[in-house]
């Protein structure tokens, strides 16, 4: 007789579970079915209907082409304002949200070739230059980074705030603040920083903004008379403050320290002074000198009401600080100041 054998074991999975609990699990698998096979219909009908759309466009694209035009000519005459085909271009394009942005997407894509990418691109850029660029005209025209036309006193300088300024600028410039931001915005702090970072780097913004408008017109120079007088105040020596200067963070040293001077003609009398054409234009006075005659009308002021107080102090101080030059001396001076408050 044969070898009786059998088959070997059955391998199922074993059966877990209440039985209630078995036919919650399957009626859940049968409604995931049926979903899956009631969205077939749905997605089967939207590639039927991009199909024939694309065979409706293709069929189009043929007639223009048998007709001697093209697509190009098509698009110029519906998107032209002079066409009067405002409804076609507003209802068959622009009413859809999006619809313009996939379509410069699709012209600057990798998958498209290099030429049309350039002058997409060259398009883009242009249009990004020429905003910027009235942008940094507005906020020149309405003079708020401007001190020629403002009074250099202490509120000048104390009521200077960064902060209040940055966010004037982001709503003066909009496209310039974005732009800046981006080249400052790595993909990593694109997750989220701390309000500690934050801050920082508006500062860093800030600055950015107000060298650039301060290079843009001399006018924008509020940052730099800050910054040089802080500078001198401090006892920062004048190489210091002429390469800050360079650097456009702060004037220049001779604008901090200037004094007003009359041009005067050799050999004129004072009589006579009136009568003289004098070729040397007359010095305006540096921000130092500013603020001392702003400080010394409020002391006057303050004096003339007839109640104040004299605080009277010795201050030592050296002059024309020994630099690293051959032949430059130091000067030590002392003196008395009167403070009128």
């Amino acid at each position: 007789l044969p070898t009786l054998s059998s088959d070997g074991p059955i391998y199922s999975s074993p059966v877990r579970g209440s039985k209630a609990e078995r036919v919650a699990t399957l009626r859940k698998k049968s409604l995931q079915i049926l979903k899956i096979e009631r969205q077939l219909p749905k997605e089967q009908s939207k590639i039927y209907a991009k199909l024939s759309s694309w065979e409706f466009s293709k069929d189009i694209l043929e007639k223009l082409t048998r007709a001697g035009f093209t697509i190009g000519d098509l698009i110029a005459y519906i998107f032209n304002p002079s066409s009067g085909q405002g409804t076609y271009w507003w209802d068959g394009f622009f009413r859809v949200k999006g619809a313009a942005t996939q379509i410069l997407n699709f012209w600057s894509s990798n998958r498209n070739n290099r030429s049309n990418q350039s002058e997409v691109r060259t398009w883009a850029f242009n249009y990004i230059c020429s905003a910027v660029k009235k942008e940094a005209h507005h906020i020149m025209q309405t003079r708020y980074l401007q001190s020629n036309k403002k009074h250099v006193n202490g509120d000048y300088f104390l009521n200077f705030n960064l902060k209040a300024m940055y966010l004037h600028l982001r709503q003066s410039a909009k496209i310039a603040s974005n732009v800046f931001e981006a080249f400052t915005t790595s993909s990593k702090q694109k997750r989220g920083v701390t309000p500690t970072k934050q801050a920082k780097k508006d500062v860093v913004l800030s600055s950015m903004m107000l060298q650039a408008l301060g290079k843009y017109s001399q006018d924008n120079n509020i940052l730099k008379k800050v910054m040089g007088l802080y500078f001198y105040a401090t006892g920062v020596q004048c190489q210091a403050i002429s390469v800050a200067s360079h650097l456009r963070i702060s004037e220049s040293y001779s604008c901090v320290i200037q004094k007003p001077c009359i041009a005067k003609a050799k050999g004129v009398g004072q009589d006579q002074l009136l009568n003289v054409n004098l070729s040397v234009k007359s010095w305006k006075p540096g921000t130092l000198q500013s603020l001392s005659n702003s400080m010394r009308e409020v002391a006057r002021s303050v004096a003339s009401t007839g109640l104040f107080a004299v605080v009277y102090g010795n201050i030592n101080m050296m002059l024309y600080v020994a630099e690293q030059a051959v032949g430059r001396n130091g000067k030590h001076q002392c003196m008395s100041c009167v403070r009128v408050h």
